[in-house]
């Protein structure tokens, strides 16, 4: 299975084709991710015409297996307080759910990434109760899991969920795509611009730990061979 992340873009029909013709199932979310979004009439009637659009293009596709809310925001709406849970429940249980089973019902729905799934779903008697608690719970629905202080490849280390939806190590993106946005005073991962692109906390101290572990730090007294080097090396040690 592969998941068509809700932080990114409704893939291109080349996609879903490749998909349906290698037995590829697809787990398709709807584009939200990482953020609490308005509940305004006019910006609820553009979810509606989204979530329509999009299930009329793709739901032809055989490898489509279900449809996903959103990533990772059910743990925002859970832990933002009150207003925010109203707020979550009128965008993907009042809007995007119940536009959804208007046009598809053939396939079934999963809240959010990661979610404990739901308590009862039942759209012919108009009932849609989710399970709340922590995401995280290996016992319920899907996981996200990411570790970067243990050996990555420590097997006694990883959980065993119901499901792993989203997990793995970070690298660098190669030095070549790096390149088109960059100057060679960049090139170094502590650099003002490699900071500002690391949005995750401690994360290139983390990635050079975990590198260290298996290879040596690059040294070369070369700007480009040694940050070139660095970069390679995050991706051989995500690789693993």
């Amino acid at each position: 299975m592969v998941r068509v992340w809700g932080g990114g873009i409704y893939q291109t029909r080349d996609f879903y084709d490749i998909c349906d013709k290698l037995g590829i199932m697809v787990w398709q979310e709807f584009m939200f991710g990482d953020a609490l979004y308005p509940r305004d009439k006019p910006f609820l009637e553009t979810v509606a015409e989204e979530i329509r659009h999009q299930v009329r293009r793709l739901a032809h596709h055989p490898s489509i297996a279900l449809w996903s809310g959103n990533n990772e925001n059910q743990d925002a709406g859970s832990h933002s307080g009150p207003m925010y849970l109203i707020d979550y429940s009128v965008l993907y249980d009042d809007t995007v759910h119940a536009t959804l089973i208007q046009e598809d019902r053939a396939r079934p729905y999963w809240p959010s990434s990661p979610s404990n799934g739901m308590l009862v779903d039942e759209p012919e008697r108009g009932l849609f109760i989710q399970k709340w608690g922590d995401s995280s719970d290996p016992r319920y629905g899907d996981v996200h899991r990411y570790d970067y202080s243990d050996l990555c490849t420590d097997v006694t280390k990883f959980p065993r969920p119901r499901f792993a939806s989203e997990y793995g190590f970070q690298s660098y993106p190669s030095l070549e795509t790096l390149k088109p946005i960059s100057t060679p005073s960049d090139w170094d991962n502590n650099s003002t611009l490699m900071l500002h692109r690391q949005h995750h906390p401690d994360g290139n101290p983390e990635l050079a730990a975990q590198m260290a572990r298996f290879f040596h730090q690059p040294d070369n007294s070369d700007t480009e061979i040694r940050f070139g080097d660095f970069v390679y090396l995050t991706q051989r040690s995500e690789e693993r």
